[in-house]
């Protein structure tokens, strides 16, 4: 299950978290600082949310000591808005900037949690976004050991109720779900500041999991963790089209299209076309290839064998089923020998991230990305998170894995070109049978297994001992005969 939370401080004077609660809200996470800077609405939003009975926790908003006060002056205000308590869990915010230029460093970061740990505070973990995390100051820290992560990452941050804006942005298959920060993927996602709940515009965040698995969470004690994710596959797994990269790069800034095509053409045929008479012939120009539906034909004339279809890919982002839909179409092509020719959209939010085992992205820049590349490979790892492989002819180092779910959304509005060939299964393979290959009696009632030399054994016995009796009975009927012969002669002696 998925519930939702609102963090607030005193720009949200006068929202009522008891009609939050009455909304559907399960969470609170309230403000106590911005630095040395206290607060004022933290004990009101406290006094409403616990009447309410929603789960609270609070943050605080971390300043750099290169902006004027120590770490410890800002725990000291901490100290006067808890008034003796620590029972309620502490956030630490990593967000201070000047202009473009992030003041935090890793250092700062665990000297917060450490002074909080010192004063019997419970420190529930880091909230931050990749914007900031990804940049800080001597590179992007790991996670390890700073408690659980609560994300920042938003869609398109539509002023929504709470649950139509999560949905909108693909509820529980989200992209932020996938995005980590250091090693680690979000426990908690802010999806968006213009949810509405209670009448307020405000940060809306979700939990995927029980308020129970949340409450355990915000301490840092061991609950049960949320049930798997259905469509998660759990087999790892792992395969590739073998393809040539001595050609993978496109001849001009605006050949994506033919260098795709060559690159999918050259794995399934072996045949090396030129991107200038793959261009003439799906219309590309110096703006492009206008539409995937061009290079179909070409495809199909050159690549026959594949059988293509068009998919396209209107929702953005895209539904449950059209990913679904999506992974099983490249898994079979690929299993039939077949790339993914795929037409994508990618803004600088969502240029693609290395996963698996790649280490270095994809260095897309210049703004939105309106491209052509190819899917040649998938994966599954050993936590279920699906993977591709991208064959791009466009950007360094010129092919990548990233995550499935980042594909899903880079696709809309936009489509791709699949094979519909069904691969053949192949009969499963069994292990040879030996002497001493343990085997299980096939008599109605009888559990009995032995070693298949002792059933060779009982069948040579059981037909000796078979033979036996036939001989026997062939006797016995020998003598039978006799006698029947020696009565007939008495009864004719006797007439």
């Amino acid at each position: 299950m998925t519930i939702f939370g609102v963090d607030v401080s005193e720009h949200q004077n006068g929202m009522s978290l008891t009609q939050a609660k009455r909304e559907g809200i399960s969470f609170a996470i309230l403000r106590l600082c911005d630095g040395t800077y206290r607060d004022k609405v933290f004990h009101s939003h406290l006094k409403d949310a616990e009447r309410a009975g929603l789960l609270i926790a609070t943050y605080w908003y971390l300043r750099a000591p290169s902006e004027g006060t120590t770490i410890a002056q800002q725990v000291d205000v901490i100290d006067q808005q808890m008034g003796g308590r620590r029972d309620l869990p502490v956030w630490i915010d990593v967000e201070s900037v000047a202009g473009n230029r992030k003041l935090l460093t890793k250092n700062d970061v665990w000297a917060a949690k450490r002074e909080l740990e010192k004063r019997g505070y419970i420190v529930a973990g880091i909230y931050s976004g990749a914007w900031y995390w990804e940049n800080m100051p001597g590179g992007e820290p790991s996670m390890s050991g700073l408690g659980a992560l609560w994300v920042s990452n938003y869609g398109r941050n539509r002023t929504l109720p709470y649950r139509a804006a999560y949905d909108g942005d693909g509820g529980d298959n989200h992209r932020g779900w996938d995005y980590p920060l250091g090693n680690k993927k979000p426990d908690i996602l802010q999806y968006g500041s213009n949810g509405l709940v209670a009448g307020f515009k405000v940060d809306v965040n979700a939990y995927r999991g029980t308020i129970d698995q949340l409450k355990h969470l915000f301490t840092g004690t061991r609950a049960t963790p949320p049930a798997p994710r259905p469509e998660r596959e759990r087999k790892p797994m792992e395969k590739m089209l073998d393809y040539r990269r001595d050609q993978i790069w496109q001849d001009t800034g605006y050949n994506c299209g033919p260098a795709s095509a060559q690159t999918i053409i050259r794995a399934a045929t072996g045949v090396l076309l030129s991107e200038a008479t793959l261009a003439r012939e799906m219309g590309t120009t110096t703006r492009g290839t206008d539409w995937i539906g061009q290079i179909k034909p070409v495809l199909d004339k050159h690549a026959p064998a594949g059988k293509w279809a068009l998919a396209e890919m209107p929702n953005d982002p895209p539904t449950t089923a059209q990913r679904d839909q999506l992974w099983q179409r490249v898994t079979a092509s690929i299993d039939a020998g077949f790339g993914v020719l795929a037409n994508v959209v990618a803004p600088p939010s969502n240029y693609p991230r290395a996963s698996y085992k790649s280490r270095q992205n994809l260095a897309y820049s210049g703004g939105t990305v309106y491209h052509y590349l190819c899917v040649m490979g998938y994966a599954v790892d050993d936590a279920g998170q699906r993977h591709v492989w991208l064959a791009d002819s466009g950007f360094k180092p010129y092919g990548s894995w990233v995550t499935f779910e980042q594909l899903s959304t880079m696709i809309p509005p936009k489509g791709y070109l699949y094979s519909t060939v069904v691969k053949k299964k192949e009969a499963p393979m069994t292990a040879p049978l030996t002497l001493n290959t343990p085997c299980k009696s096939h008599v109605p009632g009888s559990k009995h297994i032995a070693p298949l030399a002792d059933y060779i054994m009982y069948a040579d016995a059981g037909v000796f001992a078979l033979r036996q009796q036939v001989g026997e009975l062939q006797k016995q009927n020998a003598e039978v005969l006799k006698q029947l012969d020696e009565l007939r002669q008495l009864v004719a002696n006797n007439k």
